[in-house]
């Protein structure tokens, strides 16, 4: 991923308000066993090996042909022996490969009839019935797990973002969506539980409804699937991360910042009706603010980056001996992402987790990255695996497995 597509997302971030807990609602809400995690951003360090953090890192390539080529990678799904990936902004596909990186095959079905789709939103996985889901406007369409489709819901909500959480539910993030008519005592919904896609339970975490909702588009992907039906909730500009479950909404984490974290005249900034993108951005220019862009979890290791000002912070929880591991990087007008965690393995850009197995973190690099390096790999197993791949061709994927430390 290039650094200005980095860059634009996380200044898209920057205009996102803080959410909140209100009253309880029909989901049970448990606080019990949360994980606090300190987090002094003056200690942490310049840059580190990828050898400290991974014990085996795996690259796959994509198997590639002219009829089915992905143009960015926006999600990346592990589930049993294949791997699921949208392309939403540009093919407006779902392409699914197995494990080895052979291709199977590309879902592409946009139109307005039976298994159609005029926009691909998002995608998920059904993991109780096996089925392949995906988000499109005020739809979720249903497929077999080799892309035959089945039925279709409505869904009666505006979101930007969906996972399955077991049981016949499904978690719809709203975000600052002008769900309306949910709307009680001035606030409006963030999280919304549909069960068999049709009733709709929103849940104790809401916005206020005064809030400017032009200052607070975003584009994050709020939720994260480990794979072994643990979903993990993200919401900008707030500090606690969740566990969402078929009946419970429970605090996982909370990553306390000390003295960076958000203070009473931020809060009183976002929640104005008055705020504005760059109103906020001068805010966080101006002071250091911390805030949390991306989770990932395995059953050893919790990952999240965040960023103050123009600093990000690439961070590793390991949960059995507390360890932490905070390196950062300053960026400016670099045209290509130079990560502080080094590649002293094979000499290949880190990739920041976009997905788990519950073992493994999975990413991905983009072809014309390693072509343009292969030559000097010295591995000959990997520079086998390279031999013929091009500048052209589909993304890399990369399983990182953490050591257990």
């Amino acid at each position: 991923m290039k650094l200005k597509n980095i860059v634009f997302k996380i200044f898209l971030f920057i205009a996102l308000c803080v959410i909140y807990g209100c009253n309880r609602s029909e989901l049970l809400h448990k606080d019990m066993n949360y994980t606090v995690i300190d987090i002094d951003a003056k200690k942490s360090i310049t840059e580190i090996g990828m050898s400290e953090i991974f014990s085996t890192i795996e690259y796959i390539p994509l198997e590639t042909n002219d009829e089915h080529l992905i143009g960015e990678m926006s999600q990346i799904f592990v589930f049993k022996d294949r791997l699921y990936m949208a392309d939403i902004r540009q093919t407006q596909s779902v392409f699914c490969y197995t494990k080895e990186g052979k291709f199977l095959y590309e879902l592409n079905r946009k139109g307005q009839g039976p298994g159609e789709y005029i926009s691909l939103d998002n995608i998920g996985i059904d993991h109780d019935k096996e089925r392949l889901l995906i988000y499109a406007g005020n739809m979720l369409l249903e497929y077999d797990l080799d892309g035959n489709y089945i039925e279709s819901h409505k869904i009666d909500l505006w979101a930007n973002d969906f996972s399955y959480i077991g049981n016949n539910r499904v978690a719809f993030y709203g975000d600052y969506a002008t769900n309306t008519e949910y709307e009680k005592r001035q606030i409006t919904p963030n999280l919304f539980i549909v069960e068999d896609y049709n009733n709709v339970i929103h849940t104790d975490i809401h916005f206020p409804s005064s809030a400017n909702m032009s200052a607070l588009t975003s584009s994050l992907n709020y939720f994260s699937n480990s794979n072994n039906g643990t979903v993990t909730l993200l919401s900008a500009y707030n500090d606690t991360i969740y566990y969402v479950t078929a009946d419970t909404l429970k605090r996982a984490y909370y990553i306390d910042f000390g003295d960076m974290k958000k203070n009473k005249n931020f809060y009183q900034l976002i929640y104005s009706p008055t705020a504005t993108r760059k109103s906020i951005h001068e805010y966080e220019m101006n002071h250091d603010v911390c805030n949390i862009i991306t989770v990932s979890e395995t059953k050893d290791c919790f990952f999240f980056a965040y960023y103050h000002r123009n600093i990000y912070h690439y961070v590793f929880y390991y949960k059995d001996t507390k360890r932490i591991i905070d390196v950062y990087k300053k960026y400016t007008d670099e045209i290509e992402p130079i990560y502080p965690i080094v590649d002293d393995i094979y000499g290949i850009r880190f990739a920041i987790p976009s997905c788990t197995d519950g073992h493994s973190f999975y990413s991905y690099i983009d072809a014309y990255e390693i072509a343009e390096i292969k030559a000097s790999i010295t591995d000959i197993e990997l520079k086998k695996k390279f031999e013929n791949l091009s500048e052209y061709d589909n993304p890399v994927i990369i399983k990182m497995t953490p050591k257990i430390k």
